[in-house]
């Protein structure tokens, strides 16, 4: 349905589509002056709200002023859906038809589909035909409360030649925007319905609605070629913008332009000829002009840096636990999308990828499937903004590999120090996991150079490693095997290698030492020779067996008949800390102080963040302590909950010391220390710290 806004004492009336477009529609002959200025007036306060409202009053009025001068590019006569001359849609499907019945439809369904046909029927979308082929519709429910008609091309789709056009990853068009300042959001109306259907080929898209058949004049959603035709289109009609000051995805449009505000407005001009020429239109309330931020494919596009679209991480946040392997694969698939952000995002979702592949058709859902679940919501929560890369500055490429896994960063260095550009992380195979330290090392480095091959390759950078066997790479005599194939790989790069130490690689050593999941974890007592590098005696190898125990047993499974144990005296002793010192300091920390005061008087504080609702659903008060709680299933399929003392900030440095010292009297490992954290302690982000 149309929503149309009268202006008082006009005869015409301002009517927004469904899809977006503008137009005017007289209400009667008498057309007086005094209607066109209201008009006019209506437009231009349309135009003035999508321009950003952090512009000051002088950019305001220039943008203002440019829009006016293109209007039509936002303007649809009487909202018909303009075509454009310069390419034509064909269905390559030899002598073949397609031909399927029509779905049986409700009467309440029949009834809209009518309408729907009408409707474009006087658009000139559709017209009347008496084709062999016949697709039957499908009506589907909007979220809107909307009904849309779609069409099951499937058999169509099946009998058609594909064409295959690349379409730009997000990546590669977000690289071009290092020296970005200003951002216009544009977003191309009826997309699909702009390009028209080569004249033999408009018969194949035919329907029947009532034993009345029809068939499409324009390009329609669903045809297996329509997004290799369109960014073909849209690849001729910005020839000479994209990657200059335009990055374009399908219908989806970006203009950006450096620090200089009237560089930006001659850019976006030359978009609005190359729209006009096209006989294209923009949808204005989808647009947005000047803005110093722009959500672009999912992602936060901003003067520094790259970050994931809240709106979308928000999503993630409010998934609910995944109850089948289908909805493991969907969560995975969304957060995929932003592994880039995630420096550990591989080992950290082992669990869940663990559960894809198991032989039972159920999830077996554990206590280590309920921590990645969280971690992964928690990192992209708090996930970095990525650097732009400056293609003048050179590249710095740090990485690491252990049994685990392999872990690399891209960076560069700026004035405000070193900032990433991209993560990259995988899980190491069984057999890769058998190598040698140094061909572990040497593995992480092809890894790394064939994740950021595009960034590195033809120019000199620095490679940065932990591992000092790298440093004589070029110099192996008579290779074989893989290390031959390796260095052959190695020879297409110009770098430098830089050795450092790695207890300053915490980034990469990060992104590869988590633990894997069914990886083997050595037994209590047992040393682990990379990791601990003190000498531990026996009295305090068992003091320190005796704390892990008492640690994991106060964090068991609990059940009516187990209540909630306090803090053991061998913790408070080892720590230095008493329970009293615990809770003034979670009533004094930013984080856990107003979770405590909402449990206190749950409900009663109207004006309480969001964020602190969520996490007291996870939280509870005993004995002036905040605990985090949550459900898990154990192997044995059993249900328990597993309780945590949240760590206030203040008493970070203390507990990670703790774990890496105190607890063995030497340093160990940071998969130790946070696997000890784990078995009774909980803070947000505890693995990044």
């Amino acid at each position: 349905p149309e929503e149309k806004h009268e202006t008082p004492e006009t005869n015409k009336a301002v009517t927004v589509g469904n899809d977006g477009w503008l137009a005017t529609k007289a209400k009667s002959d008498d057309n007086t002056e005094q209607g066109k200025k209201e008009e006019e007036q209506a437009f231009r306060q349309q135009l003035l709200e999508r321009i950003d409202a952090d512009l000051d009053k002088e950019k305001k009025a220039q943008m203002l002023d440019l829009l006016w001068q293109y209007q039509d590019v936002f303007k649809a006569p009487e909202g018909i859906p303009t075509t454009t001359p310069l390419i034509t849609h064909a269905i390559q499907s030899g002598d073949k038809v397609a031909y399927v019945k029509p779905y049986r439809m409700s009467p309440a369904q029949l009834q809209k589909a009518e309408e729907i046909t009408e409707d474009l029927l006087k658009q000139g979308v559709i017209s009347e035909s008496s084709s062999n082929f016949n697709a039957p519709i499908v009506m589907v429910a909007k979220k809107s409360g909307e009904t849309r008609m779609c069409l099951d091309l499937r058999a169509l789709n099946a009998i058609t030649t594909p064409s295959k056009f690349p379409l730009p990853t997000a990546r590669e068009m977000f690289d071009n925007l290092a020296e970005a300042y200003y951002f216009t959001s544009l977003d191309m109306l009826w997309a699909y319905w702009s390009v028209p259907l080569r004249e033999g080929d408009k018969s194949k898209t035919a329907f029947t609605v009532r034993n009345r058949k029809y068939a499409f004049n324009v390009m329609c959603f669903g045809l297996t070629n329509a997004p290799a035709t369109f960014s073909h289109l849209v690849n001729k009609v910005f020839q000479g913008c994209q990657y200059e000051f335009a990055l374009c995805f399908l219908d989806d449009v970006l203009c950006y332009s450096p620090r200089n505000f009237t560089l930006h407005l001659y850019h976006l001009s030359q978009i609005f000829k190359r729209m006009r020429a096209a006989n294209l239109k923009f949808k204005l309330p989808k647009c947005i002009f000047g803005a110093a931020q722009i959500p672009f494919l999912g992602h936060l596009a901003s003067r520094e840096g790259l970050k994931p679209d809240p709106k979308k991480i928000e999503a993630v946040r409010k998934l609910r636990r995944p109850e089948s392997k289908k909805q493991v694969r969907q969560l995975l698939g969304l957060a995929s999308y932003y592994r880039q952000f995630v420096p550990n995002f591989a080992s950290i979702a082992a669990p869940l990828y663990k559960l894809t592949k198991d032989k039972p058709k159920g999830v077996l859902w554990d206590d280590d499937c309920e921590w990645a679940f969280q971690e992964i919501k928690d990192s992209l929560t708090s996930a970095p903004v990525l650097m732009y890369p400056r293609w003048d500055k050179p590249f710095i490429v740090e990485t690491d590999a252990s049994k685990t896994g392999l872990g690399a960063i891209l960076l560069q260095q700026t004035q405000r120090g070193t900032r990433p550009i991209a993560y990259a992380s995988r899980l190491c195979s069984p057999t890769e996991a058998n190598y040698s330290a140094t061909e572990l090392e040497c593995l992480g480095v092809i890894y790394a150079l064939q994740q950021f091959r595009c960034y590195v390759m033809g120019r000199e950078f620095t490679l940065v490693t932990d591992h000092k066997s790298l440093e004589d790479l070029k110099r192996i005599k008579n290779p074989t095997g893989r290390r031959a194939r390796w260095l052959m790989t190695l020879m297409e790069f110009m770098y430098n290698t830089q050795y450092r130490k790695g207890k300053l690689m915490a980034p990469a050593d990060a992104l590869s030492r988590l633990p894997r999941a069914g990886a083997i974890q050595p037994k209590e007592g047992e040393a682990d020779d990379e990791n601990i590098v003190a000498a531990i005696t026996r009295a305090q190898a068992g003091e320190a067996q005796q704390l892990k125990k008492q640690t994991r047993k106060r964090t068991r499974m609990v059940t009516e008949e187990e209540p909630q144990e306090k803090m053991s005296e061998t913790e408070e002793k080892q720590l230095g800390i008493r329970p009293e010192d615990i809770s003034k300091a979670q009533q004094e920390d930013e984080f856990c102080g107003p979770i405590m005061e909402y449990l206190k008087t749950p409900g009663g504080n109207k004006t309480v963040s969001r964020e602190i609702v969520h996490w007291s659903r996870y939280m509870i008060l005993e004995k002036g302590l905040l605990w985090h709680q949550y459900e898990y299933q154990g192997d044995n399929r059993r249900r328990g909950t597993r309780i945590q003392l949240v760590v206030p900030t203040a008493l970070h440095e203390v507990m990670l010391q703790w774990a890496h010292q105190g607890a063995f009297g030497a340093h160990i490992g940071r998969d130790k220390a946070l696997e000890i954290l784990r078995q009774g302690y909980f803070w947000v982000n505890m693995a990044r710290d």
